[in-house]
């Protein structure tokens, strides 16, 4: 048997019904598949890490000038920090209550 015959023979078993060659093989697909994704995965914690390492060589280098600011928005902010906590936490209830994640008795107080 020449070359071009087992080509031949090879393309008819797999467009005969019931062919010995499978149309795809979801085996070798998912193996191939996750092989991409962990290269993906891989590519992306290395720019993530990479990514990470700069921001904090940054702060590194920008925190003698970040200081003093720092401290003066703290000292403005000391004084409203009590209102600040209790709007985000009105804002939370009002966010839950309306989205139905917090149950709450009927509130009707007008009919």
């Amino acid at each position: 048997m020449s070359k071009p015959d087992s080509i031949t023979r090879l393309f008819e078993a797999g467009d005969a019904p019931g062919g010995s060659i499978p149309i795809a093989d979801p085996v070798f697909r998912a193996s191939v598949m996750r092989r991409v994704a962990m290269r993906r995965l891989q590519f992306e914690l290395v720019a993530w890490f990479a990514a990470g390492l700069l921001l904090l060589a940054g702060l590194w280098v920008a925190l003698p000038l970040l200081i003093p600011a720092i401290r003066e928005i703290g000292a403005g902010l000391a004084s409203a920090s009590l209102e600040l906590g209790l709007t985000a936490v009105l804002v939370l209830l009002g966010h839950l209550w309306l989205s139905g994640r917090l149950n709450l008795p009927d509130l009707r107080w007008f009919e």
